[in-house]
């Protein structure tokens, strides 16, 4: 965890429910170098967001320049051009749109940002603050609430200089210091805020949590005396589970109750520090824009894509069958859809969504953010071993030795949030495959035995080791190591071998054929 790097730093009629339908807006697709942006707000309004995001971007890689800006996953902006277009595609809280401007939402293939720029230049804010959750997410994905909250307000006020040689970070931001000198949350119960708590959600409670974690970072960060560490060890603590009177009375001394004047006082002061960087070159005025009308089924893949990123899963169908009804070749449409399929536990339609969409982007019909789906949900080989006959230095290490001399097989994910979803590996011919649990990894001297217990049947496969087999994963709680014995409960799993040939012996007593793949299943939704 690398805290201190932080530290420092929405067609057709039956959609009449999800939002108005009149006349189909003018929607525009702008690429810039580091995101892809879709909005239904003026293409010079979506230039301008893309222009101030680079420049943002820029500004942090340059005055922290060992924090982590590149990210995995594609950066998607929707840009609405007012509340009333964006509405629908907030976050709810008890059934309800949240009353928010704009929001991060992360994802194993996409992170989202959406916003309204309804308010003019003062959306601009919204957008530094939504994009320093992303900055966040690189970094500290389990990050408190009030520090993700309070960092981003923290670099909301970012300002660049007229010459863009000068950038400003950590200005007061006077709605929130004349909120809190009348009104305080107790410090404890401040640190103590989840996302499902009211004080996060509800309208009346939010704009104060806001405010004052906003102040609770500023004060860690620009507060007179340097608590930046003090900072780094109580996120530090946190996130290991500690419980927060005793993180804060490691990290202070004290507890949240007695510490709580500190703040208070500070809220309470007549002026505020912040931070002027001088840059040694300006801050180029990015150009490197493109800009492309969008289609109403292209606008409706987006929203769909969106939703389902949200969990909104029966809003996200309904956008993106609208999508395939307005448009049955747009690749985006099958990719996310094979999505939810995946995610309503209907595998064998969303492989059939997935092949859809690559045919389509093969014949022409894709789009980078398709291309970027499609290249997310194909297999994550799953410790890919060492060619026998040496490794090279761009080969992957050797697994450990388990006890019984022989290796582990152990899962490794891509550097990225645990992927969910991926592409099932096709039965080739000579091959056989079946679905069921995964009892027991038997490592013998002369073979690796899998034991499979499918419905009708017990089936055993070996293989000279764990490197003659392909392994995929479907899981996100999938990492470490499995070691060989009885697996209690068995893990879902799709087997595939190669039976076999008419006079061939096995290796084992009982085998039926040499393993080829095992394919670790999502959890089946109940």
């Amino acid at each position: 965890m690398r805290y201190g790097l932080v530290a420092g730093l929405v067609v057709i009629s039956s959609l009449g429910a999800a939002g108005d339908l009149g006349a189909a807006p003018k929607v525009t697709r702008v690429v810039s170098k580091n995101f892809l942006l879709v909005g239904d707000a003026s293409e010079r309004d979506i230039r301008q967001v893309a222009l101030r995001l680079e420049q943002f971007r820029e500004v942090v890689s340059r005055v922290l320049p060992n924090a982590s800006m590149a990210s995995p996953q594609t950066t998607v902006v929707l840009v609405f051009d007012t509340d009333r277009s964006f509405r629908p595609y907030k976050p709810l809280y008890q059934g309800k749109p949240k009353d928010v401007t704009g929001y991060f939402q992360g994802g194993p293939d996409a992170n989202y940002i959406a916003l309204s720029l309804e308010r003019g230049e003062a959306s601009y804010p919204i957008i530094f603050h939504e994009y320093t959750h992303l900055m966040v997410r690189n970094v500290a994905n389990a990050a408190p609430v009030w520090f993700g909250e309070g960092l981003a307000e923290y670099y909301s006020t970012f300002a660049l200089s007229a010459d863009r040689k000068k950038a400003l970070i950590g200005k007061p931001i006077d709605r929130h210091v004349a909120l809190l000198r009348g009104h305080f949350i107790p410090l404890k119960e401040l640190l103590s805020v989840d996302r499902a708590s009211p004080l996060y959600n509800d309208e009346q409670h939010r704009g104060l949590f806001y405010a004052e974690s906003w102040a609770w970072v500023h004060f860690l960060l620009m507060g007179r005396q340097d608590r930046t560490r003090e900072l780094v060890a109580l996120l530090t603590a946190i996130t290991a589970g500690t419980k927060v009177d005793d993180a804060f009375l490691t990290v202070f001394g004290t507890d949240p109750a007695s510490f709580q004047s500190n703040l208070l006082n500070y809220v309470q002061q007549p002026s505020y520090q912040y931070v002027q960087y001088t840059l040694k070159e300006a801050v180029r005025d990015e150009k490197q824009t493109a800009a492309f009308p969008v289609s109403e089924a292209e606008w409706q893949a987006h929203l769909g894509d969106l939703l389902a990123h949200m969990g909104r899963l029966g809003d996200a169908e309904m956008r993106l069958e609208s999508a395939r009804a307005l448009d049955p070749k747009l690749a985006l449409t099958y990719a996310s859809l094979g999505v939810v399929r995946m995610r309503q536990a209907r595998r064998e339609e969303a492989v059939e969504l997935w092949r859809q969409a690559t045919a389509l982007e093969s014949a022409g019909f894709g789009s980078d953010l398709a291309r970027q789906w499609l290249d997310r949900v194909r297999p994550t080989r799953v410790a890919p071993q060492a060619d026998r006959r040496g490794a090279g230095s761009d080969m992957p290490a050797r697994p450990a030795q388990t006890g019984e001399g022989r290796p582990e097989m152990t899962i490794h994910h891509p550097p990225a949030p645990p992927l969910v979803i991926q592409w099932l590996r096709d039965v080739r011919p000579g091959e056989a495959r079946a679905e069921g649990d995964l009892a027991q990894i038997d490592c013998r001297p002369e073979a690796v035995v899998f034991t499979v217990r499918a419905a009708d049947r017990e089936i055993r496969v070996e293989a000279k080791g764990f490197s003659d087999v392909d392994f995929v994963s479907f899981r996100d709680d999938k990492a470490g190591s499995i070691p060989c014995g009885p697996r209690k409960p068995g893990d879902r799993v799709y087997v595939t071998w190669r039976p076999l040939a008419p006079g061939e012996k096995p290796t084992v007593a009982g085998s039926v054929g040499r393993a080829v793949a095992v394919e670790f299943l999502p959890i089946k939704q109940q």
